[in-house]
């Protein structure tokens, strides 16, 4: 059975761990018991009147392929909504360097903010991610949410009460990825292949935009 698994996105790792700090520090996975918080809230009900499947008319314009110095970044489908562009961003600022860009994408996380100024840093000093690519990118229906046999989709749902959204929608995308050496030689905590990832996205008013607000492995 798949299993969903919490992101904890960690900041600057120290000493022999700051080898394990690149870009991978955002997608660490929590492990242990899980708060008095999360506890409560796995009694909770998450209502999915606020949750978005449809979305306004969208056009996409951008590149789907770009290739910057030895660094590439390629989309086999372009997003079909917002919520959608904002995982493609996630992606291509990283590739393309943009990380003050990949900061606004994301919610009031300081998690996630910290993991992007600490992905910059290790950029800075060549270890990098050299390839993304992009194989399937769609949004979940209400019906993927109710259905879902992740184990670990309460922990998913304890987010969704946590942040009180008044929208919210699910994106999953199938990707590949390739470090750069040094990266490697760092080692970092995913290796070279294709994963599963979640994103959840979310709005605290109708006059906000849509950010990003957790991100999750999806442990085959």
């Amino acid at each position: 059975m798949k299993k969903l698994k919490r992101l904890f996105l960690l900041g600057i790792f120290v000493g022999s761990l700051a080898a394990c700090a690149q870009n991978e520090a955002k997608e660490v996975i929590m492990q242990g018991e899980n708060s008095q918080e999360e506890i409560i809230m796995e009694n909770q009900e998450v209502s999915l009147e606020n949750y978005v499947e449809d979305f306004p008319d969208y056009e996409f314009t951008e590149e789907l392929d770009d290739t910057v110095d030895d660094r590439h970044f390629e989309a086999e489908e372009a997003p079909e909504n917002i919520v959608e562009e904002l995982v493609f961003h996630d992606y291509s600022y990283d590739i393309k360097g943009e990380f003050d860009k990949l900061l606004e994408i994301y919610g009031e996380e300081e998690a996630l903010k910290i993991s992007a100024r600490n992905t910059k840093k290790s950029f800075d000093e060549g270890a990098y991610m050299k390839e993304y690519v992009i194989h399937d990118l769609s949004t979940w229906s209400k019906e993927d949410f109710q259905n879902s046999d992740y184990d670990f989709m309460h922990i998913l749902k304890s987010d969704i009460l946590k942040n009180q959204f008044t929208s919210f929608a699910i994106v999953q995308v199938d990707i590949s990825m390739e470090w750069s050496k040094a990266a490697l030689d760092r080692g970092p905590q995913l290796g070279n292949g294709e994963y599963t990832r979640l994103f959840l996205c979310g709005k605290n008013s109708d006059d906000d935009s849509w950010k990003i607000y957790e991100i999750y492995w999806v442990d085959e």
